[in-house]
């Protein structure tokens, strides 16, 4: 067996020690079992919102790039990366450049789009955290709270963008360098590049797009009938994500409940309602990806462009 997959097995295995050593079964199908329909179906439909609100904005980048696409083409693409990160090890994210490159964009100019998104999703992951915790701390919830995060997040725009300078060649995974030098690309040339795409209506855009997550998982916890405020979901989700960034897991199982029952702790909630959330998170990305399935098989990936990525992981 692949040794990437075998690590990936890490995440249901800590899955079951969780609900094994930490769960009490009988409260948390009391949990599932009283969910609100209605607030988990509006999560469901706010998924796609943000989908779109990003298809834009990784079109506003590819025109940067000098790559044309539609909105339309966009968020079938971005479809089918939500499909290929949950599923496909590894290269999620970056599956989306080769269909530009199928469309003889070439392979640099895609690679360098997806970079100029995702360093500022993990960046604003990191922003929002950081915002989150001092509005906890100062117990500011309400929509207070949601105008100062968002003010706060707006007024960083030029630290944000100027420390790519800095950051650019740390934030590019092992295998892109490898893919950069094996094709003789220079990474420090780009990084001007990258940096001129990061105009404040992609910002804007990010933030947007963030915005809409947390709502639809704040309607997420609702239906569950967990009480939190929106700041505590914003710094849940934040340091939730940025924990389910390491590769030990298939659709963030175990990595998700390992993370929500540590920060559940801080605002006073039970590991069952940690795990009752995870499994709605799960629900809610096996729905995008039964969704992005439909896009997958209308317009599937190039699957050699596909293998030519995966051999330099």
């Amino acid at each position: 067996m692949n040794k990437k997959i075998l690590f990936r097995l890490l995440g249901p295995v800590i899955f079951l020690l969780i609900i094994y050593f930490f769960v009490d079964l009988n409260q948390l199908k009391d949990i599932i079992l009283k969910i609100k329909l209605l607030f988990f179906t509006l999560s469901i439909i706010l998924s796609p919102v943000v989908i779109f609100i990003r298809s834009i904005r990784w079109r506003r980048i590819l025109k940067k790039f000098k790559v044309t696409y539609s909105i339309g083409k966009c968020f079938r693409i971005y479809f089918v990366e939500m499909v290929a990160i949950m599923v496909i090890p590894i290269i999620g994210t970056f599956v989306k450049a080769v269909y530009p490159k199928r469309d003889g964009h070439g392979f640099l100019r895609p690679i360098l789009s997806i970079i100029s998104e995702k360093y500022f999703d993990y960046l604003l992951l990191i922003i929002f955290g950081v915002i989150s915790v001092i509005l906890t701390r100062f117990k500011m919830g309400g929509s207070i709270s949601i105008v100062i995060l968002l003010l706060v997040a707006c007024s960083l725009f030029i630290p944000a963008k100027q420390s790519i300078v800095f950051l650019f060649s740390q934030i590019i995974p092992k295998w892109i360098k490898k893919l950069f030098s094996e094709r003789g690309w220079d990474i420090s040339k780009h990084t001007s590049d990258v940096e001129k795409s990061l105009d404040p209506g992609t910002y804007v855009l990010s933030i947007t797009g963030f915005g809409v997550y947390f709502i639809a998982v704040y309607y997420l916890i609702r239906s569950l009938n967990i009480n939190l405020d929106f700041s505590q979901v914003v710094l849940i989700m934040s340091i939730t994500s940025l924990v389910t960034l390491i590769p030990i897991s298939f659709l963030g199982i175990g990595t998700w409940d390992m993370a929500l029952i540590v920060v559940f702790k801080w605002f006073g909630h039970t590991p069952e309602e940690a795990v009752a959330l995870s499994i709605a998170l799960l629900l809610l990305r096996v729905a995008i990806v039964f969704m992005g399935a439909i896009f997958w098989f209308i317009d599937p990936p190039p699957f050699l462009e596909l293998k030519r990525i995966n051999k330099y992981e």
